[in-house]
């Protein structure tokens, strides 16, 4: 009794933290400000209060089988794994700290300086930096590789979308992109915590960097049907929600493009930035082909359809 006392109050505390710590994105504020922002874009298309609500919160999206079985896979998720916010991102200062160590043993205490406020920009810019390329690479991998794409299937099932699509993920799918998240981060942070004697990641320039992610650069929105492109200049440097909804897009000519989160430049890089026309917004049908499509229809199938397939036994 006592130690399923102890389990609840963690997932309680872990609820707490992606909601109410701006490291969590499903932070309150992040949700408020992206809930407004949808309301505006939808007000300026149809000129009504009333409508733009309707277009926003969409009965039809918001209770299709496919999001019941988001909300499924995310609960069954925190009881598996414990909290959806940013465990690359707390992983990562947490194994730096290790190398950081390690470092100290081999090398000496390093040159301890003092951090001043341009050291302090350069890190958190370093970090966001981090983050991206993290994230960007774990989704790259998992699209390449045979194996690891049989788990992200479970996120690209999805036939409609939501912000909470974005943690629509098989559980072995997020260990994997956690683990890389929190290597990249360590890499990076382990060398900052190294040279100098007082620089950590709570502070204001790196909140900056992050709620903007979170707010003004409409993150919750990439997983959703409010379709959002920005202008050529934005579009250039920041991923666009449009840009993310042609990634989740059941169109060959749309596969392999858009593995990016926040900057383009990742894959400029890597050969596979796709930058939409809005006239692609109303044939837009996201999801895997029918065949493929069929085994991941309820929640049971989004855990053991990739497991049977990796094994090599047939869907049931």
């Amino acid at each position: 009794m006592e130690h399923a006392s102890t389990i609840l109050n963690s997932l309680a505390e872990d609820v707490v933290s992606t909601i109410f710590s701006y490291e969590g994105r499903f932070y309150i504020p992040y949700l408020s400000i992206t809930f407004i922002l949808a309301l505006a874009i939808c007000y300026h298309r149809t000129g009504s209060l009333h409508e733009a609500a309707r277009e926003m919160l969409r009965r039809d999206v918001i209770l299709h089988r496919s999001s019941i079985n988001d909300y499924k896979v995310i609960a069954l998720n925190f009881l598996i794994l414990g909290t959806v916010s940013g465990v690359g991102f707390l992983g990562g200062f947490s194994l730096a700290e290790k190398v950081v160590a390690m470092l100290r043993f081999a090398f000496g205490p390093g040159p301890q300086w003092t951090a001043g406020f341009p050291d302090i920009v350069i890190y958190s810019v370093a970090l966001f930096l981090a983050y991206d390329i993290g994230n960007f690479l774990q989704h790259f991998l998992q699209h390449k590789n045979p194996l690891l794409w049989e788990l992200h299937k479970v996120h690209h099932s999805a036939e409609v979308m939501t912000p909470l699509t974005a943690v629509r993920v098989h559980p072995l799918a997020s260990i994997f992109s956690s683990t890389v998240l929190a290597l990249v981060f360590a890499i990076v942070s382990s060398g900052f915590l190294y040279v100098y004697r007082d620089i950590n990641a709570n502070f204001l320039a790196l909140n900056v960097l992050f709620i903007l992610h979170y707010t003004v650069g409409a993150y919750h929105l990439q997983h959703s049907h409010i379709w959002i492109s920005f202008p050529p200049i934005i579009s250039a440097v920041f991923v666009s929600p449009s840009m993310h909804m042609i990634h989740h897009s059941n169109n060959p000519k749309h596969f392999g493009s858009n593995f990016g989160f926040g900057l383009t430049v990742w894959d400029r890089l890597a050969g596979t930035l796709y930058i939409p026309d809005d006239r692609e917004a109303s044939g837009i049908v996201f999801g895997l082909d029918d065949a493929e499509q069929l085994q991941m229809k309820t929640a049971v199938q989004l855990y053991l359809t990739p497991l049977r397939r990796i094994f090599g036994k047939r869907p049931a």
